[in-house]
């Protein structure tokens, strides 16, 4: 199996992954991506190769193999919180991606919403669905870690806000440093990387802010889970600014809940049918930045009772289940 990815992960003996260079120009780096993906398709008959999302679906389905493709649509890629302002982007994609669905076999989504937005989009197709969760291995949780104090030297009496997984707009990392502006007694932790991280940087030190909000860099997801768990509250704070984000079901989401740490997170269809009948946490406008204060005061108040049920969580929510 061949599987086509933007980011680096480690590759297995039955399986050879093919990762873009991030550091050359956007042009260039995808041309160079394409040809190493025709040069490998040629070399080896795969009999199934896995896109990883629609950018690594192009120059897939430009090749005219026996291979089945299946494709991992993670997001709505059409619809995009990033091109929200940008239709002709939209409409390219939009092209690009009818194009690409007569060669699909199989997509993979992670969301209810998702497959029932795609079905409806391309009726006419004959391709077969499967939802994936993005459930986390319970084996990977450490739910007694003490990582993040050790680590920063963060007193037992701050409340440790956690945000982990891409930085970009509109993922609630803005709304997560206005929290810590406006309480006391909390310090804030954002884990990964992604082209707003520079822009974080300099924000924080405007607002000097730089000593209560800690940027670290990605991790590997087996320690990641671990530092989760270190974690006071996790914060997904998601804006609804295109479909994509609005049927948001993040794997952070998740993470959090089997890490035994209450969700700080964004009213959104798909996160409130988590959130709320599970007791997982809050859940509470993106931007409504008064009463997501309040619920942080009120947690500090009742001395951090946890109300997330680890053992009920762990059998619903992790991928063993």
């Amino acid at each position: 199996s061949l599987r086509t990815l933007g980011r680096a992960r480690n590759s297995s003996p039955l399986i050879k992954e093919i990762s873009i260079n991030l550091t050359s120009k956007p042009l260039l780096k995808y041309l160079s991506w394409t040809k190493t993906i025709y040069t490998c398709i040629k070399k080896h008959s795969y009999d199934i190769i896995v896109a990883a999302d629609l950018y690594s679906l192009m120059p897939l389905c430009l090749y005219a193999g026996n291979h089945r493709i299946i494709y991992d649509s993670r997001e709505l890629y059409t619809r995009l919180s990033a091109h929200v302002n940008h239709p002709i982007k939209n409409c390219l994609l939009s092209v690009l991606e009818k194009f690409c669905m007569k060669r699909i076999s199989q997509v993979m989504v992670s969301a209810k919403s998702d497959q029932e937005y795609l079905e409806r989009l391309y009726a006419n197709y004959n391709i077969v669905y499967k939802i994936i969760y993005n459930y986390p291995q319970k084996t990977l949780i450490k739910t007694d870690s003490t990582f993040l104090r050790d680590k920063f030297k963060i007193s037992k009496q701050k409340l440790i806000l956690l945000y982990q997984g891409v930085i970009q707009k509109n993922r609630g990392i803005l709304q997560l440093i206005k929290l810590i502006q406006n309480t006391t007694n909390t310090v804030g932790v954002i884990i990964g990387g992604g082209e707003y991280k520079q822009y974080l940087k300099k924000y924080l030190k405007k607002k000097q802010l730089h000593e209560r909000v800690i940027l670290m860099s990605p991790t590997s997801y087996h320690n990641l889970l671990q530092i989760t768990s270190s974690a006071d509250i996790g914060i997904a704070l998601i804006k609804p600014r295109g479909l994509s984000n609005k049927y948001a079901l993040p794997n952070k989401l998740f993470e959090y809940a089997l890490a035994g740490i209450p969700v700080l997170g964004s009213s959104l269809p798909n996160m409130k049918k988590y959130i709320i009948p599970y007791n997982l946490g809050w859940c509470v406008g993106a931007e409504d930045l008064s009463q997501q204060i309040k619920l942080i005061e009120d947690y500090q108040r009742s001395q951090r009772k946890s109300f997330v049920d680890g053992g009920n969580i762990n059998d619903l929510f992790s991928w063993e289940s």
